[in-house]
């Protein structure tokens, strides 16, 4: 795994986001994902404020829309309140994988914020992303640098550099690994409306625990 390979990630983390520290080891360890991958992600949406929620709607720790929020939470079996702190970050690490197993290095923090069909249409059209989502890329690979100039702050209250972050690799070494069984899962994304549902991609978390195959309807934040 990418964390058990003798990566050294330094995350700078507020006190209260540092509270969360054994909440995210094991949703690491269960989605098979880097920890330090899910505490920038949850400092950078969150800043560890698990009441949060964003103008959007974006919920909890690890800012979850209603609709990713409600499959996740049947595909996992956890509970009725996405502001726990626990099943948040947990739909959240899952949410992760599942959008770099898409999308890779390059595109998966841009997907999380943006949201899978947003994310797309840049791939497609060239549109450009928003610059919400330019910065947050930028905030969450400054954490995981170890040199977020302003790390007990969130992104929504940070105003943070653009740059060029698509060609550059996301990290220092490779991130396939043999050992890693990556999920696969059906990932739907609402449109505008939320009328309508479109698959990205297919396939079912055979390697995980405690996962069983569903799909996941996604209306982020852009």
């Amino acid at each position: 795994m990418l964390f058990a390979m003798g990566w050294m990630v330094c995350v700078p983390m507020s006190a209260q986001a540092k509270t969360y520290d054994l909440l995210i080891t094991e949703a690491a360890a269960r989605m098979q994902v880097p920890p330090e991958w899910i505490a920038a992600v949850l400092q950078s949406e969150s800043a560890g404020d698990m009441k949060a929620v964003s103008a959007k709607g974006a919920m909890g720790l690890m800012q979850l829309m209603p609709a990713t929020w409600t499959d996740l939470r049947r595909m996992l079996a956890l509970g009725a309140d996405p502001f726990d702190a626990h099943d948040n970050i947990l739909a959240g690490a899952a949410y992760l994988r599942m959008l770099h197993e898409r999308y890779g290095d390059a595109g998966f923090l841009a997907a999380y914020n943006a949201g899978p069909g947003r994310y797309d249409e840049h791939l497609a059209t060239g549109r450009p992303l928003p610059q919400e989502t330019l910065a947050y890329v930028e905030a969450v690979r400054a954490r995981l640098r170890g040199d977020s100039p302003l790390a007990g702050q969130g992104t929504s209250r940070t105003v943070w550099p653009r740059r060029e972050w698509q060609a550059a690799s996301l990290f220092i070494a490779p991130s396939d690994h043999p050992d890693i069984i990556m999920p696969r899962a059906e990932i739907m994304q609402r449109n505008g409306s939320g009328n309508a549902v479109r698959t990205l991609f297919v396939g079912h978390f055979s390697g995980l625990p405690n996962v069983s195959p569903l799909s996941v309807q996604e209306g982020r934040k852009s």
